[in-house]
């Protein structure tokens, strides 16, 4: 332990402002997430795989959300730990001048941990119906869907900028406070986690919606003709005209084929690591 403190509380606020930064960016990611993904097709298919976009965006913003309270609790015991380190300080100087002063009494303990949430399971995509006019009701369905502009849903860069800003309030830490180790590793432990786990777990879920967005768009040009055909088809059925002059079956297979290759993609659960918690070395 060393001899002497050193402490500069200026330094110390500086890097509380950066911590709460990486805390609101984190927050504010969170809400994000949980805004639920809407269809751009009103198949069977398209909305399972949207559900499925839901639940790990979902998944991914409990994560950060439990994140972003744990680093705000951590920032609590940091200030507490400075602001007493200073009164105690303080309480020194006056007791050697000769003052009477009362008993210390020590900052308040942290906020209550979060309780954990979890995003559940999504059920799995509906099989391709079989029958002719169901795979072609739903060819048409999705031939009619509005264009899916997908967008990243986490700026992974962000996460690694919050990262080297943690790293960089660590190293500030170590040299405002002669006792800030045990602190400053905290942040730094934060910090390995935003660029390593909480980083791959958003690369994970960007990826997934990538490969959705690249199905969604190649499944609805194939199905535009049988679904144009069946459009047809039921449109002669509305006004009585012959339907037989329109044979469906070529197009129904045509429409199962693509609908099968479509309900083979995945939308991948994440998979992360817990976040450091306060108190422990991990």
């Amino acid at each position: 332990m060393p001899t002497t403190l050193q402490l500069d509380m200026a330094a110390v606020r500086d890097v509380a402002n950066r911590v709460v930064d990486v805390v609101g960016l984190l927050t504010l990611q969170s809400i994000r997430l949980r805004l639920p993904t809407m269809p751009p097709a009103t198949d069977a298919l398209t909305i399972r795989l949207s559900r499925g976009v839901s639940v790990e965006s979902r998944r991914l913003a409990y994560l950060l959300e439990a994140a972003a309270d744990e680093l705000g609790r951590a920032l609590e015991a940091i200030l507490a730990y400075a602001h007493d380190g200073a009164a105690l300080a303080r309480r020194t100087e006056l007791a050697l001048m000769g003052l009477e002063i009362g008993e210390f009494e020590p900052s308040s303990e942290p906020s209550i941990r979060r309780s954990p949430r979890t995003a559940g399971t999504p059920t799995p995509p509906p099989g391709v119906a079989d029958d002719l006019h169901g795979a072609l009701s739903q060819a048409l369905l999705l031939a009619q869907g509005a264009d899916l502009r997908a967008q990243s849903p986490v700026d992974v860069t962000q996460l690694r900028a919050a990262a080297t800003a943690l790293h960089a309030s660590a190293r500030t830490l170590r040299a405002a406070m002669s006792s800030g180790d045990r602190p400053a590793a905290m942040l730094d432990r934060f910090g390995g986690w935003l660029e390593t786990d909480a980083a791959g777990a958003a690369a994970q879920l960007n990826s997934s919606v990538a490969r959705w967005a690249t199905a969604y768009e190649s499944v609805r040009e194939q199905v535009q003709e049988p679904a144009a055909l069946y459009r047809g088809w039921l449109a002669a059925a509305v006004a009585g005209a012959d339907r037989d002059a329109v044979d469906l079956s070529e197009a129904a297979a045509h429409g199962r084929a693509a609908l099968r290759e479509y309900a083979s993609t995945s939308i991948s659960e994440i998979s992360c690591l817990g976040h450091p918690l306060l108190g422990t070395s991990a």
